[in-house]
């Protein structure tokens, strides 16, 4: 079971208007051997956002890039833009990190739309995901549904019709 607080840090005097300059998630993953194995192959893409990830307690195994580590209690490691990434549990054992993307942008709002589509009956549809993503388009990307990537295109090929 993984479990998600957001923060926002929404500081910017420097004009009336407020910007999201990064979002610090707390993050606690309790595995299952199913729930480990999926959470590793579920590695993604943030085209403009870099995602750092600090390790609070636990083994955590990261990969980013071609770069694959495990990192304990303290340790830190960054994933650039537009670099693919994924974690788990490296020795199956619950874990807790600190990840902050910078900039925001919209992802606590893209995320809180995957949660209410999926709360009906546990699911969603491509067609609902496709949808959401074209609304947060550029926020992340799964690197195996690279025919996603333009999800904005497919909403208007669909809607055209």
């Amino acid at each position: 079971m993984e479990t998600v607080k957001v923060e926002r840090r929404i500081r910017d005097d420097r004009s009336q208007t407020v910007r999201v300059k990064m979002l610090k998630i707390e993050v606690s993953f309790r595995p299952t051997a199913e729930t480990n194995i999926l959470k590793w192959q579920d590695g993604h893409v943030h085209p403009h956002q870099e995602e750092r990830f600090k390790v609070i307690s636990g083994a955590v195994r990261f990969r980013v890039g071609d770069r694959e580590e495990v990192l304990t209690a303290g340790q830190s490691i960054s994933g650039p833009p537009n670099v693919y990434h994924t974690w788990n549990s490296a020795d199956g054992k619950e874990v807790k990190m600190l990840a902050e993307l910078r900039p925001a942008l919209n992802i606590d709002a893209a995320a809180a739309s995957f949660v209410n589509a999926g709360s009906m009956e546990g699911k969603m549809s491509l067609l609902q995901a496709v949808v959401i993503m074209s609304e947060y388009d550029g926020l992340a990307y799964p690197s195996k549904t690279r025919a996603l990537n333009r999800s904005a295109d497919v909403v208007k090929q669909l809607t055209a019709c």
